[in-house]
Order: C-alpha cells, then structure tokens, then sequence
C-alpha cells in the first residue's frame, strides 16, 4: 500500500520538478472525468476507482475546474481519469448522501430515516429505449465539479404535466430540457436528491437559469434611452402639454422604468431570491401592468373625445379627468401586484398546485413567463385589456368614418382645417395603438406557441419587437412631420426671443451711458 502511494506522489513530483505544465488526457472532455486522487494507483499507472479499471492513458494531471459558462480557474494539481468513457455517469452538484438547497450542500439529518429513491430513467443511446438505473450502484457519480451559476429546479415528478420541469437524461450524459428542447451538457446541470413533502427522496435535475442574448438587453436599453427622448420632446413642445400628452407621457415613463427594471433583472444586480430581487421582481410587474393600463386609459379618452365627438375640456375638467386616471391606473396596478404578492407570501412554494404561485425572484429577479402561473397573472389581464382596446379602436374609427362621409361637403375652411388637425392628431394615436395593441396580441400568441413548444420564430419575432418598442413608439410621435416643424418652429421662436432680449439689453445699457 506504501508503495501505491509513492507511486502517485512521485507522478506528481516529477511534474513539479521538471515544470512540466499538467497534461490533460486527450480526446476526453473535462466533465467525462473525476478526481481519482483518493482512489489507489497500481504499479502500471492504472486505477480502480468505484469498481471501475481505468488504464493509464486515461489519466492526467490537472490543475484546474471549469465553470458552467466554460471558463477556468486554478486549483491544486490533481489527478483525473477519464471514467466515463468507461460506464455511464451522472453529474451530481453534492455527494449523492446530501441535499442542494440555495447553492450550498447541506447534509442530511442523521435522525431521517425516510426513503431515498436512487432510481432514475436513462434512455439509451442505442436504440432510444429507456432503462431504469441505480446511480449510486449502476452509475459513476461526478460530484467534484460545483455547478457555479444561479440555478433552478426541473422538478418533473412534482409537475409532470408541466413542461416547463420536463426532463430526459440519456446514457451519454446529455440532459434535453423540454420546455424549449435544448440538449445541456454536465457542464451546464447537475442532478441532486431532494426531498417530497410526503419525506421520499428521489433525483432532481438542476439548471442554471437561462439568460437573454445580451444584444437584446443593449435593445432594451437603447429603446429605454429613446423613450426618454421622446418624453423630453413632449415635455417641450406645447402641442402635447394637453391632457392626452400627459397620459402618453405617463405611458411612456411606465414602459421605459419596465425596460430599466428588467435590465437590472438580466444582469443579476440582485442576488438571486434576496429581499431586493423580490422587490425588482414586484416593481417590474407593476410597472409592466400600469404600462398596459395607461395605454388602455389613452383609448378610452381617445375615443370619449373623438368618438363621443365630446367639446374639448374647460382646464379645470382636464385636470379632473387627469387625476380620475391616475387613481385608476395606479390603484388597479397595486391591487394586482398585491394579490400576486400575497399568493407568494401565503402559499407554501413546495404545493403540488404550484402553478397557483408566481415565481418572483425565482430564476432572476422578474415574474417568470414560461409556466402556467403566468396565464393567470400576467396574460389575463393583459388578454382582458386587449378586449378593451379592441372595443374602443373600433368604436372611435366608425364614428370618426362615418362623420367624416357625412359632413366633409359642407364643412367651412376654418372648419376643415381643424377637422384636419383633429384627424392628423387621431391618426398618431391610432397608429401607436394599432402598434401596441399588435404587439400585446403576439405578446399572448409568443406566449402559446413556447409553452407548447411551437413556432420558435414567432418567439423570436415577439422578443425583437417587444424589445424595440422604445424605438418604434419614437418614430411613431416624434418622426413626423408635423412634429418636426413644430420642432424647428420652436427653436427659431426662442432664438428670435433671445435675439429680441439680446438687442433689448444693449439698448438698455447705451442709454445707461449716455444718461
């Protein structure tokens, strides 16, 4: 036995001695390997390590781990063997005799002596035929390599109907997540025991929570910025200082502090299921639904003032109906976020109903959209909102039609032209509704197809447009134009103004020096 030892210790010895850099075992992937340096070498250089023979040229020396992203970090020098080309392993994130919980391993408690189910379904690669496997017995277990990213659970037995928690693990290692049929690799899963409420414990997989492409993060930012833009344009011009400028003014801020929230969210600035998280995750959900809401309070008073054909409103009236929308809108938005706050808070998160439960904070900090819980919460208000709008569309344009056919032979010049203007200012906000509207109903089409696994392209189509709504909204109410000569109106008016107080103060300062 002493002599085995030596024999490893003067592998790495010579290593050391000969600045040799350590060698890793060619044509095998890092995470088909596992750290033998505890098992006994024999003479040859060969291991056995968990009943498995491993030849000499399937170990190596290394002094390094990989990440779940593929980036390296240094470690101890050590010895691995390339075991899985040899069995069948399983990537477990702890030693198969402990439980995952919140990143970290936790031991079991030694008075627990309920059950552990060690059984799970390995579909061959062969001929696609699923075998039931022991891992602790039929399978290597890979429990050195810590899966080092924020995670979530794809708890297929709680939610076997849920495809959102689907999973198949095949004899290779490769695990194919249902929900969008991704294939991950043992460098971006691992697999733990957990325990049911009824106390069995049985295999769970573990995921590192998908992230958003950054280019579309850099989307969301930009249509931010340009919202802010197009807030400043209505601050400034005095076209828009009216009560629909105030309530689109509103719309916008709502949508652009959305997009600045789910930023913060993608970029994980909060640490995951923190207090902070949570609170992002809540504020971002109720500044999504005062968006929708504001949207649906222009519609009304769009078609109220065009399609009641109602006098325009005395300052004092605005002012009311200004305040009566705000109480609306950010009353129904904090009763909303109050019921899905309180659903989180009273109901335990380990229910087998847990599609009741809104996932906020959990994978990041924003309400998860891709499971069941998200049609309750998310797309039926937004689908009922959608009814609205609808109404008020149509309802406004065949009034606006039909008054149009009606008196435009009879209508006098000064008559005609303000019928113009009025129609020029419907036909903006008609645009921006269709445009937002459209994009509400493929919001909810987007949402169908992923749960259902269909369409990706209609996804991805959802995801450019919702991202670049910032963009669209300021092409939409800034480049026309009417605004943009209403723009450079303004600015000859206050350089002519500045001119006039220019030329004012040097005659005033000629006639202090003469005097």
């Amino acid at each position: 036995m002493e002599g085995k030892h030596s024999f490893r210790k003067f592998q790495l010895l010579i290593l050391f001695v000969t600045g040799i850099r350590a060698v890793d075992i060619p044509n095998c992937n890092f995470f088909d390997t596992v750290n033998i340096s505890g098992s006994v070498p024999f003479s040859n250089g060969s291991y056995s390590h968990e009943g498995v023979f491993i030849p000499a040229r399937l170990t190596g020396s290394y002094n390094y781990q990989i990440d779940h992203r593929g980036s390296r970090w240094t470690v101890p020098e050590h010895i691995r063997g390339c075991v899985c080309q040899l069995k069948t392993c399983v990537r477990l994130c702890c030693h198969h005799t402990q439980f995952w919980e919140a990143g970290e391993c936790i031991d079991k408690d030694p008075e627990d002596e309920s059950p552990w189910d060690y059984s799970v379904n390995v579909t061959l690669m062969e001929d696609g035929s699923v075998q039931i496997m022991d891992f602790v017995k039929d399978m290597v277990n890979q429990h050195d390599t810590p899966l080092s990213c924020v995670s979530y659970r794809l708890d297929a037995r709680k939610n076997p109907d849920d495809p959102s928690y689907s999973w198949t693990l095949y004899e290779n290692g490769a695990l194919l997540r249902h929900y969008d049929s991704k294939w991950l690799s043992k460098m971006e899963y691992c697999m733990q025991p957990t325990a049911s409420e009824t106390g069995q414990v049985y295999l769970m997989a573990y995921n590192c929570a998908s992230k958003e492409p950054l280019t579309m993060v850099y989307v969301r930012s930009g249509s931010a910025l340009f919202l802010a833009i197009t807030s400043a344009v209505y601050l400034w011009l005095p076209k828009f200082h009216t009560l629909h400028g105030r309530c689109c003014l509103l719309y916008f801020g709502c949508l652009a502090t959305t997009y600045v929230l789910n930023v913060i969210s993608i970029f994980g600035v909060f640490d995951q299921a923190t207090p902070m998280c949570r609170i992002n995750g809540f504020a971002g959900y109720f500044m999504a639904m005062s968006t929708f809401l504001w949207l649906s309070v222009i519609s009304f008073d769009i078609w109220r003032t065009f399609g009641l054909h109602r006098c325009p409103s005395s300052p004092s009236e605005a002012q009311l109906r200004f305040w009566y929308y705000n109480l609306t809108v950010w009353t129904t938005a904090t009763l909303l976020t109050l019921v899905i706050f309180l659903v989180t808070t009273l109901i335990p998160k380990d229910m087998d109903d847990n599609v009741l439960v809104p996932q906020v904070g959990e994978p990041d900090c924003w309400i998860y959209i891709l499971d069941y819980s998200a049609l309750i919460y998310f797309y039926l208000p937004l689908g009922v909102l959608v009814a609205v709008n609808g109404i008020f569309f149509f309802l406004t344009t065949r009034k606006i039609y039909e008054e149009h056919r009606s008196i435009r032979s009879i209508l006098t010049r000064h008559e005609a032209h303000r019928s113009s203007r009025n129609q020029a200012s419907y036909r903006m906000y008609l645009r921006l509704f269709i445009i937002m509207g459209c994009n509400w109903i493929l919001e909810f089409v987007a949402y169908v197809c992923q749960i259902n696994q269909v369409a990706p392209a209609l996804v991805d189509l959802n995801e450019v447009i919702n991202c670049a709504e910032g963009f669209i909204i300021f092409v939409v109410t800034i480049c026309n134009r009417e605004t943009i000569l209403e723009t450079f109106n303004c600015l000859r008016r206050k350089e002519r103004d500045r001119s006039i107080t220019d030329s004012s103060s040097r005659q005033d300062s000629t006639r202090v020096r003469n005097n």
